[in-house]
């Protein structure tokens, strides 16, 4: 069949009925081609057809859940090929193939046809360690097109089945989990345990509730999932249809099933904004949608994460961290004015605190928000163990610790394995055993570094570009990691982190957590090994990576020996551990501080609106003014109380610059706005592509609002002081190191047309597209003495959804890059980069800041959403003083 998906958020899902029967969604769809991005090709189940003529219907009863709710799908053909008397299947009656432990494992075997006698299937189902593959036989009768094997006595863990007819070749292979009964594990309410399970939009409505169940036997407490503000739910001011949205279903199925729900959104109306932005214009509108929605939504949505990643690409160019922050704030006071008060948590951020996060920290967020909350991305790197979880909990620690945030609970909401892999193929076993391994030393990891929650990215099957996140195979039934989760979350419990075990032999790694009056040890090893610990008890309980016990007894000096490897294991023991433990701190509290009660000062929100003609790429660098001429801004001030508010309004300009008042006074009625102007000019000692910040704040009745920051600057070309060498030369720039193209790409550097320029033509096919070669610098390369980078770039036009990047990497080995990236505009352009703008992008750097007199290389180039990228040329790099 070839169609728009049946099983992707974008598009509708379908059904199909053929004849009288019923109407049957299509859950099963196996894509095996594509003709566009939204046209696809799939092989859907076997039907039964009547001898003579056939009717088939094809059903839309589902609107798709983003970008908006419209009923979305599309058939271009159909064919129907006669299907020889084969296996189709083999089902179960658990949710999504995942078992309780000491239920029996019944697998009805389906096949395609009618059999006209007695027909035998062999089932061959081997577990975690391919260990002891169990070998059965189970014989559909005649007349019949099923019959069921049922295996008991399995233990926990993971396992798969391979089946086949007696006599044929061809195969049918799944996957299955058995994990501890609900009835054996003791109830839990809220650990650090999540995960992202974006359930409204990946999860069909038809297997809503067996995830949710799935999701409740994984032993987690904490789902994040999504909703979409757009016009269908919001079509009008206070005008609302929540249930239009998937979001209204998913966190039914979740909460029924005791699992606390973090809702993330990252839209709204059309209405709401403007200029197109994503953001609403409108801080009324993101004021009743939050209350409205915590209203509706009630206990069912415990936390609200009020946007996603709005430093990366869910926000606009020329949308600014502090309109974010103005958004944030009126959501915050809508969400807190709800029946429901629920907890609130800033944005979830793409990447490490950079200017945005700073800019948003002078914006005064913090009494807003009662969670932190960021997400860190790893790549699988076959042959590594353990793959590292990425560097960036300390810095999201200390950008909180110096900015007033150091007693906000730090969540991780996204932190997931991206495998390499490509419709219709489920990722190869040694693959699903590296992501059940990331996922137990990644979480453990990232509670010792002190955060308080951590979801995996992400539950349901999802593809993104040439990586695949999921912890379910493509037809919804559980890889190994699955099994992993519901093993770590039974045998660390509460979770809360003690410290890390020290004098363990090199090569192994061990971390200690509480649970309730036990303590529990995490531990795995580069290679096999067997550790000795003397704890002090008489007796240890041993549980491996499927969650499989067994009771250890000490030797007769007291000590355990402990098998350890790639697989991590766990060891519980009554009370407190005796050996030796550091950097403990308590993470996965059972709960978030309550808020501090606003005051009517801080519910009036200002924000700072400049002209459009200003307003590119001001995210990254600020609103660029005239140097010669001054600049009109328009400070709205929002009152969210129900009396009316007098006051004034000062102003506070720095780096130079200059407002043409210091402060207005204001009357602002209730649930209304005031706006006042003020004219923004360059002063004599204002310093070229320095980005400035214009303050403002209210007073009113002797009690201050919260600042509205704005970063502003003036543009000028800066003089090359030393240009990079070989910067000029195409041979120099080297495609060929790891890292330097996407596997999905191919890229030519060749001379320029303009002289001294390199031109960089890149083509790609649908995936991750990026591209960042390598210009390998000389030996003793130091730039400590110069102010910056800068480098002529040119494009015969704007080169739209490209982000451009530079990479140093220095002496200790650590990448440090211009986070927040550079677009490429028409014609000729400078861009110039100060070095205190660069962030750590990974590597164990000693001093934690970049060394500008031990470089070793640069990498200067694009991630894009293009295939067949036109090319851009570069001149003149270099640095300058």
């Amino acid at each position: 069949m070839t169609s728009t998906p049946p099983n992707e958020s974008w598009a509708s899902h379908f059904d199909i009925k053929i004849n009288e029967g019923a109407f049957n969604r299509v859950t099963n769809a196996v894509q095996y081609g594509q003709i566009n991005s939204t046209v696809r090709q799939f092989h859907l189940d076997g039907v039964d057809l009547k001898a003579g003529l056939n009717t088939i219907v094809f059903r839309v009863t589902d609107r798709r859940a983003q970008p908006d709710q419209k009923y979305t799908m599309f058939i271009d053909s159909f064919a129907l090929s006669p299907a020889p008397l084969e296996l189709k299947t083999l089902t179960t009656d658990a949710p999504l193939n995942v078992f309780q432990d000491g239920n029996p494992v019944k697998l009805g075997v389906q096949l395609t046809a009618i059999p006209q006698q007695a027909t035998e299937v062999s089932v061959d189902i081997a577990d975690y360690w391919s260990s002891g593959t169990e070998h059965h036989t189970v014989t559909v009768p005649a007349g019949s097109k099923s019959a069921d094997l049922t295996l008991t006595g399995l233990a926990k863990g993971h396992y798969r089945y391979t089946a086949r007819l007696t006599g044929s070749e061809q195969t049918v292979s799944g996957m299955f989990a058995v994990v501890s009964a609900l009835s054996d594990r003791p109830a839990a309410s809220d650990t650090p345990f999540g995960l992202d399970t974006a359930a409204a939009w990946l999860v069909p409505k038809s297997k809503m509730e067996d995830f949710a169940s799935a999701m409740k036997l994984s032993g987690i407490t904490w789902a994040r999932d999504r909703m979409n503000w757009g016009d269908t739910v919001n079509p009008g001011p206070g005008a609302f249809n929540f249930a239009a949205d998937a979001s209204d279903g998913s966190t039914k199925a979740l909460s029924d099933n005791g699992i606390n729900v973090l809702m993330a959104y990252h839209s709204a109306p059309s209405w709401t904004t403007a200029n197109g932005s994503k953001l609403p214009y409108n801080l009324f509108a993101a004021y009743d949608f939050a209350r409205s929605a915590a209203d509706y939504y009630g206990n069912r949505v415990d936390t609200w994460e009020m946007w996603n990643e709005p430093e990366n690409p869910f926000t606009n160019t020329d949308e600014t961290a502090d309109e974010y922050a103005a958004f944030l704030k009126a959501a915050a006071i809508g969400y807190r004015d709800s029946a429901a008060n629920p907890n609130l948590s800033v944005s979830g951020f793409a990447l490490l605190p950079g200017n945005y996060e700073n800019l948003l920290a002078q914006n005064d967020i913090f009494p807003y928000i009662d969670i932190y909350n960021f997400h860190r991305h790893q790549r699988n790197k076959p042959g590594v163990f353990p793959v590292p979880f990425p560097d960036g909990v300390a810095a999201h620690q200390a950008f909180l610790d110096q900015n007033g945030g150091g007693d906000k609970p730090m969540w991780v909401s996204e932190a997931g394995l991206a495998i390499a892999s490509q419709a219709p193929n489920d990722i190869t076993y040694e693959e699903q055993k590296a992501q059940a391994r990331y996922l137990v030393t990644s979480t453990v990891t990232s509670l010792s570094q002190g955060t308080d929650k951590q979801f995996y990215f992400v539950a349901p099957p999802y593809q993104e570009g040439s990586y695949y996140w999921g912890l379910f195979g493509r037809s919804f039934t559980p890889y190994a990691a699955y099994a992993a989760e519901a093993a770590m979350t039974e045998a660390l419990g509460k979770g809360q982190y003690a410290g890390a075990l020290q004098g363990l032999p090199n090569g192994v790694t061990g971390y200690a957590f509480h649970d309730g009056a036990d303590s529990v040890l995490v531990l795995w090893g580069t290679s096999s090994t067997a550790v000795t610990l003397s704890l002090e008890q008489p007796q240890a309980v041993l549980r491996d990576l499927m969650g499989r016990k067994q009771t250890l007894t000490p030797a007769g000096d007291g000590s355990y020996s402990i098998p350890v490897g790639n697989d991590p294991v766990y060891v519980r023991i009554a009370g407190n551990v005796s050996v030796p433990l550091s950097g403990g701190s308590v993470s996965g509290t059972d709960s978030v501080p309550p808020a501090t009660p606003l005051t009517a000062a801080e519910r009036v929100v200002l924000v700072q609106r400049y002209p459009q003609e200003v307003s590119a790429d001001s995210k990254k660098y600020g609103y660029t003014l005239a140097a010669d001429q001054p600049t009109t801004v328009k400070v709205e001030a929002y009152n969210f109380n129900d009396v009316p508010m007098t006051g004034t309004i000062e102003g506070v300009a720095g780096g130079g610059w200059t407002l043409s008042e210091t402060s207005k006074s204001v009357t602002i009625q209730p649930f209304e706005k005031a706006e006042v102007e003020f004219q923004v000019s360059a002063g004599p000692n204002v310093v070229p592509n320095l980005s400035s910040p214009i303050s403002f704040r209210g007073t009113f009745g002797g009690q201050m609002t919260t600042k509205a920051v704005s970063d502003v600057r003036t543009v000028q070309d800066v003089p090359i002081s030393q240009q990079v060498p070989g910067s000029a030369d195409p041979a120099s720039w080297r495609l060929d190191l790891p890292d330097a193209i996407a596997s999905v790409g191919t890229g030519a550097i060749t001379t320029g047309t303009d002289t001294g320029s390199v031109q960089f033509d890149y083509e790609f096919t649908n995936g991750d597209r990026w591209a960042y070669p390598y210009l390998i610098l000389p030996a003793g390369t130091d730039y400590s003495g110069y102010e910056g980078l800068a480098f002529d770039i040119y494009a015969d036009q704007a080169l739209a959804g490209t982000t451009l990047r530079v990479f140093l990497k220095e002496s200790t080995g650590s990448r440090y890059y211009t986070a927040d990236g550079y677009s490429i505009k028409q014609g000729w352009n400078q861009i110039s980069i100060p070095f205190e703008e660069f962030t750590s992008f990974g590597g164990d750097d000693p001093n934690g800041q970049l060394d500008l007199n031990g470089l070793l290389s640069l990498q200067l180039g694009v991630n894009t959403t293009v295939n067949d990228l036109p090319p851009f040329k570069v001149k003149n790099l270099g640095v300058y003083d």
